[in-house]
């Protein structure tokens, strides 16, 4: 027997990763279809992107889906990445507090899926993807990208 209930999801987007490179990227459409899908299955969702105002331009072909770009009050350079990274969970506050599950769509958002999951016990679900210590050497990441990756796999695994 299936009963019906409702799941408020909140997606935080890979690391660097906004709705305006989805659809620079041409793969929008293909990413936003299932995300429609649960919609059409009772759930409410919620993005999260390392994009700037920009990406509300999207809301009318998103749908209900709300928009949180954390670049929206910052520009994006290396110093305000390590801030976003670290005052996110407070940042994004009001914004989670009806979701019951925040799920990455990378691994590169993990570690601020687990400082929201430490300060506001919210449920976890990581999706790797692909996990950028493997190969670092093949895919030219430096050993000071290559230190921050480990990390965040090591605290988000």
């Amino acid at each position: 027997m299936h009963t019906n209930y409702k799941k408020n999801i909140t997606t935080l987007f890979s690391f660097g990763m906004s709705l305006e490179i989805w659809k620079n990227k041409k793969i929008f459409k293909r990413e936003i279809n299932y995300y429609k899908k649960l919609i059409n299955n009772n759930f409410t969702l919620k993005f999260v992107t390392f994009g700037n105002s920009n990406d509300l331009n999207f809301s009318r072909e998103l749908g209900d889906i709300k928009i949180f770009p954390l670049f929206k009050y910052f520009n994006n350079n290396v110093l305000t990445k390590i801030i976003v990274i670290l005052i996110s969970p407070w940042v994004l506050k009001d914004f989670i507090k009806t979701s019951d599950i925040l799920k990455t769509h990378q691994i590169s958002s993990g570690i601020i899926a687990i400082l929201i999951k430490f300060f506001f016990k919210k449920k976890v679900v990581c999706r790797a993807g692909w996990e950028p210590t493997l190969n670092f050497r093949l895919w030219n990441i430096s050993y000071i990208k290559y230190f921050f990756y480990f990390l965040n796999s090591l605290i988000t695994y």
